[in-house]
C-alpha cells in the first residue's frame, strides 16, 4: 500500500498490526490514531458491554427468581425500548403501577426454548429480530413473566417478526401485548 493512500478494504487484523495501520480522516490523510488505539478501544468497549450485561442478569435474577408478582419483559430494539423518547414512557406506567419491568438483555434466555425455534432463528438475518424471537420462546415458557413487544411499525424487519412473536406466544398459550409506536406518529 502507498504512503498516504486509504485501503479500499479493512486489512485483516494480523496484517493490519503488523503494518501498524493508521485510519485515514475525510480527506484521505492519516489522522495519527492507529489501529491498536482503535482496536484496544473497541476491546474495551466490548469488556464494558459484557460486564453490563452480567450486572443486567444477576439483577434480573435477584429479582425475578422465586417472586410471586407478575414481571414484564419489554422486547424490541434497544432504540425503541431503552429511548423515552421513543418508549413513550410506557416502562414508567409499569412501574408506576408496581409491576417489575426489565429489558430483554437481562434474561438469560433458555437454551431449550431456542433450540425448539432454531430453524426459524437460522433463518432471520437480523441480530434483533432473532434476539427477540429468542427472548420470546424463553418468556412463553417462564411461569409470571409477560412479554411486552413495542415495536415501530415502520420497521421492515418488526413487521416480519411480530406474526412469529405471535405464534410463540401462542403455541404456549402466553398472554402478550404488542404496541407499534412510532416516534412521528404516535404521540
Amino acid at each position: 500500500m502507498k504512503s498516504g493512500s486509504s485501503p479500499s478494504r479493512p486489512l485483516p487484523l494480523s496484517r493490519a498490526r503488523r503494518q501498524g495501520a493508521t485510519l485515514p480522516d475525510a480527506r484521505g490523510n492519516p489522522s495519527g490514531i492507529s489501529f491498536f488505539r482503535v482496536s484496544d478501544a473497541y476491546d474495551e468497549a466490548i469488556a464494558v458491554h459484557e460486564s453490563m450485561l452480567e450486572k443486567w442478569r444477576a439483577l434480573y435474577g435477584q429479582t425475578a427468581d422465586g417472586a410471586k408478582d407478575i414481571r414484564v419483559v419489554l422486547m424490541g430494539r434497544p432504540y425503541t425500548v431503552l429511548s423515552e423518547e421513543m418508549n413513550k414512557g410506557i416502562p414508567n406506567l409499569f412501574g408506576a403501577l408496581g409491576i417489575r419491568t426489565f429489558y430483554q438483555d437481562m434474561l438469560d434466555t433458555d437454551k431449550k426454548a431456542a433450540r425448539a425455534i432454531e430453524p426459524l432463528l437460522k433463518e432471520i438475518h437480523w441480530h434483533y429480530a432473532a434476539k427477540i424471537l429468542e427472548t420470546a420462546a424463553s418468556v412463553a415458557g417462564t411461569a409470571g413473566t409477560y412479554p411486552v413487544f413495542l415495536t415501530s411499525f415502520k420497521c421492515s424487519p418488526d413487521s416480519f417478526v411480530i406474526d412469529y412473536f405471535k405464534k410463540i406466544m401462542d403455541a404456549c398459550a402466553k398472554p402478550y401485548l404488542v404496541l407499534q409506536l412510532d416516534e412521528h406518529d404516535s404521540r
